[in-house]
């Protein structure tokens, strides 16, 4: 149970999100940018906002993606008794032996109430547990965002190096965006 600033309960399960997910992963996504954006923790231009709209084509295609969901490409969908609040995707890069964990959401108004912590304790359980007999996971957050960094590292990922980083020009400026590492042979 997670209880809110005003005491409410929250009973959060996770599980493999399905196609009838889409529409309101989708809204969580671009709530979650939004936010972001607001408080001054994101930067997006006019035309970034736009593209990340919910739209009629986004939903179609994020809903195409979950039907094909498999043990190498998945999201795990933080669900309490009023649907979807949270998610993340799960990839499977042979090239490194590790999952990719990416496209990681939560519904503003359950942020600080450790869902987060949730979504990942169960990713990292399920691909602990993958046939793959993955080596660990691994994640990038932009050089802007240090308190995900904190967070990542609160849940055992470590900085990969400056050689790991990738840098993509954005809104008027370089972002780096930072490799975290997690071994599964050295994590809780």
């Amino acid at each position: 149970m997670i209880e809110d600033a005003n005491m409410e309960q929250i009973s959060v399960m996770i599980e493999v999100a399905g196609p009838q997910d889409a529409q309101i992963m989708a809204e969580i996504k671009f709530e979650n940018l939004m936010h972001r954006v607001k408080i001054g923790k994101l930067e997006m231009s006019k035309q970034e906002i736009e593209r990340a709209r919910v739209t009629e084509e986004s939903v179609h295609a994020l809903s195409e993606e979950l039907t094909h969901s498999n043990d190498d490409d998945y999201y795990l969908a933080a669900r309490s008794s009023g649907g979807v609040v949270g998610f993340c995707r799960m990839t499977w890069r042979p090239d490194s032996n590790r999952f990719q964990f990416r496209q990681f959401y939560v519904q503003p108004k359950y942020l600080d109430r450790k869902i987060g912590g949730k979504i990942m304790a169960a990713a990292k359980e399920r691909a602990r547990h993958s046939e793959h007999a993955p080596m660990g996971m691994f994640l990038y957050t932009g050089d802007y965002n240090e308190e995900a960094r904190q967070r990542y590292e609160h849940w055992g990922f470590s900085n990969a190096g400056p050689e790991e980083s990738k840098f993509e020009q954005r809104c008027d400026r370089k972002i780096e965006w930072i490799k975290m590492i997690l071994d599964f042979d050295e994590s809780k």
